[in-house]
């Protein structure tokens, strides 16, 4: 039980994770996945490489430190988690090296304000949430090993039987390898499956909906997207692995199937929605009420690009021509030329569902809706669904990945009561005046001088570039060449920018690449004579600010605001020509950059200023710099 105090010295630390938990949870991860590389065979890699499980980690930690006084309110959230870790194996006895670890970090991310009251109430803090995940836990494996059929941990299967569904989907029918049965499952819940990835050097886990209902107990179903690459983002690895290398007749271990998002009992009516492969959880619900409760109402709602890509197409109609009172309707948002020739009327083209189109399917004031997809699709599903009359408290959802659309990888599903989200982002270290932006959102310098609006944005390309230089030029040794996979884990990003970046800094001359079996790359040059604002000039590749063409603008060649645009950008090239590549470095341990930040936020502090914040502006000042 925590004590008052330590109750308020976590609480304390809200604006601070708030603003900064990312970088927080990234050091973290990178600590104990260094520390301890054994879990690097639990933790999603392709998650960690991307940001998500950093981003994931920090706002599970805002939400605890917001409701610390109560916990009780997160056992949804707890379940949840709780869920995932059995299905990938985290027990009690890996909650001791997180909390070492995560201790650790907060000591080494905030430095001096990290008292040891502060740590000594953030480690009763983790301990208290330690027990209520362990206990949760505790439960769900206790469960599963002492089902009929049941296991827990991880038990081999065979492969069955492979189905290609679609161009991209594959169906694996998976049999227990010792020949016995397989639980009872609830339509909608998933399993982890694992596989050593040749690329990775690594075992990894995955998790898939069973996308069939849980009537055959010799066996289970999943349904696979092969995930291709798309600008950025890489090739889903397990996805493509899965597709590429699993023949039937080979064997992979599975996890007993967990998941809190599952169909309800009951005789009242249902509305399905999922989008891409989103619809494997949907078909075996389905699937389940038509074999169990044929008379019950059903609305059934499939979304998917082309008409090739809509997944079971003919078991979705096999099952409804079991069903007394269904409604189906497919929509085709991006259909192919051999599309237009479908005339059926359950089949909308080039379209995505609409308030209107959900109205006209008339769903009751008792339905149960189960949505499932990108977080985009189940965002417009659930404001067409509660503008129709439906209670949100009977919308579930589940959100596979983190909600992004084509190009990541569907790596096991969200099951929380959807609400309103703040944009997905990265909140990478900035110097002054700089701000990152992913094209989605943005968050301004917090400090009140002449720079702070408006904010220059930066490209991610160049936001990665300046990463490896930071990273080389705080080396112990700059000599040692740095490889590519070592620079992509460490700066969580994908090797393909990765190697698209340092070639461009190559060719600058910045950097120098080391060949052979030790090679990799280093600095080329002194850190003082490299100029930041140069360095960001030319990443920033003198794109076009404004387009003036496209579409064509009716005050091109009368309008001066490209040459201000251009004057600004290259003043603040200028300004940023004040600082060196070894500014940055000599800016101290620990993210060099937001500590010369800092630096900067103190001299404006120290100077004059008409500061209407008063107190509360000093106060974030200080918050800010104790966090670097």
């Amino acid at each position: 039980m925590l004590t008052p105090r330590q109750i308020e010295q976590v609480k304390a630390t809200v604006p601070v994770l708030r603003e900064h938990g990312v970088l927080l949870t990234t050091h973290f991860y990178r600590r104990m996945l260094e520390g301890n590389p054994e879990l690097r065979n639990i933790f999603n890699q392709a998650h960690q490489a991307r940001g998500r499980q950093q981003k994931a980690l920090a706002e599970a930690v805002l939400v605890y430190a917001e409701n610390i006084e109560n916990p009780a309110v997160l056992l949804p959230a707890v379940k949840f988690i709780a869920s995932k870790h059995a299905t990938v194996g985290i027990r009690a006895e890996h909650y001791p090296i997180v909390g070492r670890h995560l201790l650790a970090s907060i000591r080494e991310v905030l430095g001096e304000a990290a008292s040891d009251e502060l740590l000594e109430a953030w480690g009763a803090a983790y301990g208290q949430l330690a027990d209520l995940m362990i206990e949760v836990e505790s439960g769900i494996y206790e469960a599963q090993a002492n089902a009929d059929g049941g296991w827990s941990g991880w038990r081999p299967f065979i492969v069955s039987r492979r189905v290609e569904e679609t161009p991209d989907v594959v169906s694996l029918y998976l049999t227990p390898a010792d020949g016995g049965k397989v639980p009872v499952w609830k339509p909608g819940q998933f399993v982890s499956v694992r596989a050593y990835l040749p690329e990775l050097k690594l075992v990894q886990p995955r998790q898939y909906s069973l996308s069939a209902a849980p009537e055959d107990r010799s066996q289970l179903r999943i349904s696979v997207k092969r995930i291709a690459a798309a600008g950025d983002a890489p090739a889903g690895l397990m996805s493509n692995h899965l597709h590429k290398c699993l023949k039937a007749g080979d064997t992979i271990d599975v996890s007993a199937p967990a998941g809190e998002f599952h169909l309800a009992e009951g005789t009242n009516p249902v509305f399905l929605a999922g989008a891409g492969i989103g619809v494997t959880p949907i078909f075996a619900m389905l699937e389940s009420i038509a074999r169990n409760t044929p008379e019950r109402q059903v609305t059934f709602v499939q979304v998917a690009r082309t008409a090739s890509e809509l997944v079971f197409v003919n078991e979705v109609r096999e099952a409804a021509g079991k069903l007394k009172n269904a409604k189906l309707l497919a929509f085709v948002t991006q259909p192919a030329e051999a599309d237009t020739t479908i005339k059926c009327p359950c089949v909308k083209l080039g379209a995505r569902p609409s308030v209107k189109d959900i109205r006209a399917l008339a769903p009751s004031a008792d339905v149960d809706a189960y949505l499932c997809g990108p977080g985009d699709f189940m965002s417009g599903m659930r404001a067409a669904l509660e503008a129709a009359g439906v209670p949100a408290r009977q919308i579930h959802a589940e959100v596979f990945g983190t909600g992004s659309e084509a190009g990541s990888e569907f790596c096991g599903p969200l099951s929380i009561p959807l609400r309103d989200r703040e944009p997905s982002r990265r909140r990478p270290w900035t110097l002054p005046f700089i701000e990152y932006d992913t094209g989605i959102s943005s968050r301004k310098f917090p400090f009140s001088h002449p720079f702070s609006e408006p904010t220059m944005h930066l490209k991610r390309f160049t936001d990665l570039g300046l990463r490896i230089l930071m990273h080389l030029a705080n080396e112990a040794d700059p000599e040692t060449p740095h490889s590519v996979p070592e620079l992509s884990r460490f700066l969580c990003w994908n090797q393909n920018l990765v190697i698209k970046t340092a070639n461009a800094m190559v060719k600058a001359g910045w950097l120098s690449a080391v060949r052979g079996r030790h090679g990799g790359l280093r600095l080329a040059c002194k850190p003082e004579d490299l100029r930041i604002g140069d360095v960001v000039r030319t990443l920033e590749d003198n794109d076009m600010l404004v387009d003036c063409n496209e579409p064509p603008c009716p005050f091109a060649g009368r309008c001066v605001l490209i040459d201000a645009l251009a004057r600004a950008r290259e003043a603040f090239y200028k300004e940023l020509n004040q600082y060196t590549l070894a500014d940055l470095r000599r800016s101290g341990p620990g993210n060099g950059v937001s500590n010369l930040m800092c630096s900067r936020a103190q001299t404006i502090s120290d100077e004059p200023a008409d500061d209407p914040g008063g107190s509360e502006h000093r106060m974030e000042q200080a918050s800010v710099r104790q966090q670097a």
